[in-house]
Order: C-alpha cells, then structure tokens, then sequence
C-alpha cells in the first residue's frame, strides 16, 4: 500500500532543477545569490528522498535501500 504525497514530489522536481541550475556560471552578485540557494537544494533533495525510505519497520527499510542501491549501481554502470 504505497501513497506518494504530490506535494513533496514537486519540492523533489524542484530541488532537481536547483541543483542543475548550480552547475551553471551566474555572473555578478545575482550570479553568487542563486548559487547560494542551489547549493541549499542537494541536501534538501537527499532530506526528501530520505522521507520516503524511512519506513516503521526497519527490514523493511533495509530492503528498500538495498533495492536502491542496486538502482543506483544500475544506471551508473549502463550510463
């Protein structure tokens, strides 16, 4: 029985578009402000992300982390 929360999947996107958004040069000091707020989005994403392993039965929860490790080490071996 899983239930997504909308809401924070779009905190998610957006933490995703920040954390790209850092990657590229801003000049000036617009250019330093925006760089500040998209290096506050990586671990807001990770915080996020986190929301959704955390689970009250904890074989549960290794599972699932188990399972997206392997997630994990699929995409960066097939990339």
């Amino acid at each position: 029985n899983t239930h997504r929360n909308n809401s924070l999947d779009t905190l998610r996107g957006i933490a995703c578009i920040f954390v790209i958004l850092g990657h590229y040069p801003f000049p000036g000091t617009w250019g330093g402000i925006i760089k500040s707020i998209c290096r506050t989005a990586i671990p807001f994403f990770f915080m996020l992300s986190g929301y959704y392993s955390n689970k009250n039965d904890k074989s549960r929860t290794c599972i699932e982390i188990v399972k997206r490790i392997h997630k994990t080490i699929y995409v960066c071996a097939t990339t």
